[in-house]
Formats: C-alpha cells, sequence, structure tokens
C-alpha cells in the first residue's frame, strides 16, 4: 500500500507529477491530470486516474497520452529523483496536516473504523521514507493490468451541451 500511495503521487499528486507534465505541459491535451489511491479502506481500493481534457482536445488523444505515461513508467521505470520528489511532497503534506484538528482526527476515525490503530497513522511517515524505486516499480507492473481496469468518460447531460454551443 506505500508503495501504491508514493506511485499515486509521483504519477499524478501535482504540477511536477508524470500526467501533469505530459499531459497539460508538454502534449497540452489537458487542462488538469492526477491520480490517487487510498489505503484506508476495508478491502480492496482502487487506483485511479484522470484528466480534463483542454477545450478542443479529443477524448482519445488524453486517453492515449495517459497509457503513455503508464506505458513508460512499466518499461522504463521511475527516476530517483522523481522518488525523492514525491516522498518530499508526502512528508510535507503530512506536517501541514498536523495543523488542522480535524485532519489528524479523520485520518485516526478512518483507520479505527477499518481495524487499524493509532500506530499505523503514526508510524505512516516513516514507513513513506522506507519506500523504494524496487518496491514503486513493481506496484506500477501489479497494477497496471489492461485487462484489470475500467476507463470511463463523463460527458456533460444534453440541457449542457445545448447550453455551450448556443
Amino acid at each position: 500500500a506505500y508503495a501504491l500511495q508514493v506511485l499515486a503521487e509521483l504519477i499524478g499528486g501535482g504540477p511536477t507529477s508524470r500526467l501533469y507534465r505530459e499531459l497539460v505541459l508538454d502534449a497540452q491535451v489537458a487542462v488538469s491530470a492526477q491520480a490517487w489511491y487510498d489505503p484506508l479502506r476495508r478491502g480492496p481500493s482502487v487506483f485511479a486516474l484522470s484528466a480534463s481534457p483542454r477545450q478542443g482536445a479529443e477524448i482519445a488523444a488524453v486517453e492515449a497520452a495517459i497509457d503513455a505515461v503508464i506505458a513508460g513508467i512499466v518499461a522504463d521505470g521511475i527516476t530517483d529523483q522523481e522518488l525523492a520528489r514525491a516522498k518530499r511532497r508526502m512528508l510535507a503534506e503530512s506536517i501541514y496536516a498536523r495543523d488542522s484538528l480535524r485532519t489528524g482526527a479523520q485520518l485516526l476515525g478512518n483507520a479505527y473504523a477499518i481495524g487499524m490503530d493509532a500506530e499505523i497513522i503514526e508510524g505512516w511517515p516513516a514507513r513513506i521514507e522506507a519506500v523504494t524505486r524496487f518496491e514503486v516499480e513493481a506496484a506500477a507492473r501489479m497494477i497496471f493490468d489492461a485487462n484489470a481496469s475500467v476507463t470511463s468518460t463523463l460527458l456533460p447531460a444534453e440541457d449542457e451541451k445545448r447550453a455551450a454551443v448556443q
């Protein structure tokens, strides 16, 4: 789960992530791109990628760009710099989360609700720091299986389409 969390951050955790750089900045087919994984679930969780196409961009171009990012990570792996940057962002975010009374309580409540204890939450930063490049690459090979994935496209309702054209 820790390697999947780092993978999600590395792929789609912000403006320095692979998805953002390649879809928004380089190919300019999307206005946003992100990835997420939630380990605080009972049973299997979901690893998700999403992107919002740029006005005039074809959905197929966005999907192809996402597929290229995935294929690149599976085939070529990740860099030490990407790994370090993702971990730094995650660890900084966990420090900032401690500034909020609500966030800490919510994390602990979520953990207790699925049978975890406070040590899991408190030990999270050390476990993230210990994740290796090998573990992230192995997680990517495991999770990115085209035969076990779902792609969906969210389109506006007909009334919204008509309003946009007028």
